[in-house]
Order: C-alpha cells, then sequence, then structure tokens
C-alpha cells in the first residue's frame, strides 16, 4: 500500500499510563518511521497520579507535543488535543493503542472519501473478544443512543480519525469532559453532514484492569443521553421560534 505524503496528528489522553507510556510512544514513532507517516504526537496528561507526568517531561523528541491538564477526564484531554493539533488529519488512540497500530492506515485508507473513519467494535466484521457483561452493556448503550438521539452510527467510542477543519466547526457542542465526548463527537458530526463511515477492527486482547466502570460509567452515560436529547431539543426549538 502507498503511503506517501501521510500527515497525521496523533491524539493521545495520559492517566495513570506510566507502565506503557514509553515503551507504546516508542512503537508508535517506529511504525510512522517505517510507514512514512509524518507524525504529530500529543500527550494530553490529565491529572495522573502515578508519575505518568514526570515521565512524560522526559520525553524529548522533536514532534512530541505536551499538553497538561490539572483535571482528570477523556473528553477534556480530547478536546485540548484538538485544539492544540496542527495537521489536518487527526486520529484519537489510547496509549494501549486497542486496535493495534495497523488500524491507523486501515483508517487513513477512507480519509479522502470521508470526512470522520470511526474503527468500529459494532462493525458485522469485527472480531471482538471480551466478556458477555462488557458486550452486553455496550449493546445497551447503542440502543439507548438510537432510541434518545437517533444516532446512526453504531459504535462511537472506538479509534476515530476525522478532518479537523470539520470537526472544529461544532467542537463547541462537545463539552462533556468524560468519555460521552466521542459520543458527541459523533452525533453533531451526522448533525452537520459529515461523511461518516465506520470500518472492522480486531479486538482480540482487551486491557486487563479498565478503568471504565460498567454500572457507574453505564449509568452516568445514560444520564448524559437524555441531557443531550433535551439540549438539542431547546435548541431545535429556539431556531423555529426565530423562524416564526
Amino acid at each position: 500500500m502507498k503511503t506517501d505524503n501521510i500527515a497525521i496528528s496523533f491524539v493521545i489522553p495520559v492517566y495513570n499510563e506510566k507502565e506503557l507510556l514509553k515503551r507504546n510512544v516508542a512503537k508508535l514513532m517506529q511504525y510512522c518511521q517505517k510507514n512514512k507517516v509524518v507524525a504529530e504526537i500529543l500527550l494530553c496528561e490529565n491529572g495522573s497520579t502515578d508519575g505518568s507526568r514526570e515521565i512524560i517531561k522526559k520525553i524529548r523528541q522533536k514532534n512530541i507535543r505536551k499538553i497538561y491538564l490539572n483535571n482528570k477526564g477523556l473528553g477534556g484531554a480530547y478536546r485540548a488535543g484538538i485544539l492544540a493539533s496542527k495537521l489536518p488529519i487527526v486520529y484519537f488512540t489510547g496509549i494501549d493503542f486497542p486496535f493495534g497500530l495497523k488500524n491507523i492506515l486501515d483508517c487513513h485508507r477512507f480519509i479522502d472519501q470521508y470526512d470522520f473513519v470511526l474503527a468500529s467494535k459494532a462493525h458485522p466484521k469485527s472480531k471482538i473478544t471480551t466478556s458477555f457483561k462488557r458486550k452486553l452493556s455496550s449493546a445497551i448503550y447503542r440502543l439507548l443512543l438510537k432510541t434518545f438521539l437517533n444516532l446512526k452510527i453504531g459504535d462511537p467510542q472506538g479509534c476515530v480519525m476525522f478532518r479537523r477543519k470539520k470537526i472544529i466547526k461544532y467542537l463547541a457542542l462537545c463539552d462533556s469532559r468524560d468519555a460521552f465526548f466521542s459520543t458527541q463527537l459523533a452525533l453533531y458530526g451526522e448533525m452537520n453532514g459529515l461523511r461518516m463511515i465506520e470500518i472492522p477492527v480486531r479486538y482480540l486482547n482487551p486491557r486487563k484492569g479498565s478503568k471504565i466502570s460498567v454500572v457507574k460509567d453505564g449509568l452516568k452515560m445514560y444520564k448524559q443521553i437524555i441531557s443531550e436529547r433535551r439540549r438539542i431539543r431547546i435548541g431545535n426549538a429556539r431556531r423555529q421560534g426565530k423562524r416564526m
């Protein structure tokens, strides 16, 4: 596959990742060099307590940029990374690269035809190995998104590649500081007519010791869905009122 002229801003949230940081940053840089990818790597450290911030401060590579946030929150880290990014194509991933580094070029294969490419566990061709409990909670979450927000995208929570200039237009609406941020990004992308596609992934070795609580975070996201629905309805009502 030809990979000339690929330039990507990698936005990577970092919260208590000292065990993976140096090793996986090095892996990403090696992968990009091997595949002729011009990389801008934004490490968005958001309130780590395990020494991750100190490790990041010691990294000296010129294509690595560091963002330090005082508050924990995946959404806050992603948002800060988007605003700080300088390249036209942005890619979200965890430091553990949940779908493997190959997913980078898998996504990039579609970015010429689409504005927003989602690496989706909901894709029928995806190969997933995870617990029944996690699969059930994910299925319920997707059903809630479809029911209350009419979201056509099946899985907005995976790795994502997108055109920065398209996202910036509605980024102010994506105000969640946690994992719901990715859902907002996909939701308002659909509402703004972005060309979007989901592609299959291989997720065969889920990370142990996940920081996500199925019950606690699931309930929180349900409340966020209802709140987002209310906000959209209020916004629609106000726009209709102005037209009258």
